[in-house]
């Protein structure tokens, strides 16, 4: 899993699938897809949502190969860690370099836990069509080994009271539209001239 990721495809941000990532998961967000909104900032265009990146590459293991005597695999994804260096524009085209897979033995000592490893499953950089590092993405998981399947402990599922409900929709109808201002990072280094 390690090296050069051999695409299938070409790997191009095309302004339709920028525009689609950004609408199914940020909608609020014009920078993501509203074109005539995007010109006037400092990218002038829409740019790609951060974890756009994320749907390049191999990304993780689909199973951790071991004997059976090991007992059942379960899996828990434990997040992830992206590294930006600069923002995908449409018409970017970019190249993947996967490092290799990390495993650790995490089992708790004293021999009455499962076998439980963390792994560091996918650790990919991406690169542009001028080789400028665009960022990067690692996906943690942990794998459990057990006899017996794992406890089931139901939740009460939770409904929202009409009083919740109408104090939602006035948050969001009072939100101002600031797509393009930054807010917990500096991002003007990457701004491009405005436009006149």
């Amino acid at each position: 899993m390690a090296g050069w990721y051999q695409p299938k495809r070409p790997m191009v941000a095309t302004q339709e699938s920028v525009r689609r990532v950004g609408l199914g998961v940020d909608p609020w967000n014009p920078l993501w897809h509203d074109g005539s909104y995007a010109k006037n900032t400092r990218w002038g265009a829409i740019q790609a949502y951060p974890t756009y990146l994320g749907f390049f590459g191999e990304t993780g293991i689909l199973s951790l190969r071991a004997p059976a005597e090991c007992g059942q695999q379960y899996m828990i994804w434990m997040g992830e860690d992206y590294e930006f260096q600069r923002p995908v524009l449409a018409g970017d085209s970019f190249r993947v370099y996967q490092n290799r897979p990390q495993i650790v033995d995490v089992t708790p000592p004293g021999g009455e836990s499962p076998r439980t490893y963390g792994l560091l499953e996918g650790d990919l950089e991406y690169f542009d069509q001028d080789e400028r590092p665009l960022g990067r993405l690692k996906n943690y998981v942990q794998r459990t080994f057990q006899s017996d399947p794992p406890a089931i402990h139901p939740m009460p599922e939770y409904a929202y009271t009409r009083e919740e409900i109408e104090y939602l929709g006035r948050l969001m109808k009072e939100e101002e539209v600031r797509g393009a201002t930054g807010r917990y990072w500096e991002t003007s280094r990457w701004a491009k001239t405005p436009n006149p």
